[in-house]
């Protein structure tokens, strides 16, 4: 399954860009040498052999994704338990603990073990059972315990009763990283997701305001926004060179 940049971690994704600088300048000769490959073993501290692999992938596929380091062993939502105890813990978990009574998860263990122990099963630990609750949809897991009002209220949509006809009468911010990486001017070299904090309006659904900045969203981010959406755009517009016609 293709994996999309927002779900690489970013320490994933910051090796990527550090393998990067040292394997596109090498992609872009036909032949490399022993020597070169040496020195970039050396540089990004993995082995030759693995030098050589990634640069010929790099040549395939020449983004930055693709010299993101692949995670080894188990995937991270294998299961390995046999499929009765599976099949007991989520029993257990959709026929106990998702009822109105709302045991606790101390009470979903000892139901879990008994029945485990009824059929001469291993029970599990804790720590696979809460992984596997985690599993389930967090809005199931409260409709089943709380009520669907309860579920509703905390994961419904947010939205005002009545929807908001008059300009600028709700203005709503969000921020998202941009989908591009930006590079430093003279090396080239990548310097990360830049952030877009964004002002919109919500009648119109016309941007009012934004804000563009490596720095992680915050309280002056949003302020910036604001800012930029209150104060007149005449010279923010001529420092940019961008003709604007008035009224």
């Amino acid at each position: 399954m293709k994996t999309s940049i927002e779900e690489i971690p970013e320490e994933l994704w910051q090796v990527a860009c550090a393998r990067e600088a040292v394997i596109r300048p090498l992609a872009a000769f036909t032949h490399v040498g022993r020597a070169e490959i040496e020195a970039a073993a050396t540089t990004l501290g993995i082995r030759r052999a693995y030098v050589y692999r990634i640069l010929a992938a790099y040549r395939r596929r020449p983004q930055t994704s693709t010299l993101v380091p692949k995670h080894r062993g188990r995937p991270q939502n294998a299961r390995v338990l046999e499929g009765k105890v599976e099949a007991v813990i989520e029993s257990a978990i959709t026929g106990f603990y998702l009822t109105r009574e709302r045991p606790r998860f101390s009470d979903l263990m000892r139901e879990i073990e008994a029945r485990c122990h009824s059929e001469t099963l291993d029970a599990p630990d804790y720590r696979t059972v809460r992984r596997r609750l985690n599993h389930f949809d967090a809005r199931q897991v409260t409709a089943a315990r709380h009520g669907g009002k309860r579920a509703r209220e905390m994961f419904g949509p947010a939205l005002p009763q009545q929807r908001p006809v008059d300009p600028l009468s709700l203005v709503e911010i969000d921020h998202t990283p941009v989908d591009v990486i930006v590079v430093e001017e003279q090396s080239r070299l990548p310097l990360g997701r830049p952030w877009l904090s964004l002002a919109v309006d919500v009648p119109t659904r016309m941007v009012a305001g934004f804000h563009l900045s490596f720095d992680d969203p915050s309280a002056l981010a949003a302020a910036l926004v604001l800012t930029h959406a209150v104060l007149p755009k005449e010279s923010w517009l001529a420092e940019r060179q961008i003709l604007y016609r008035g009224r």
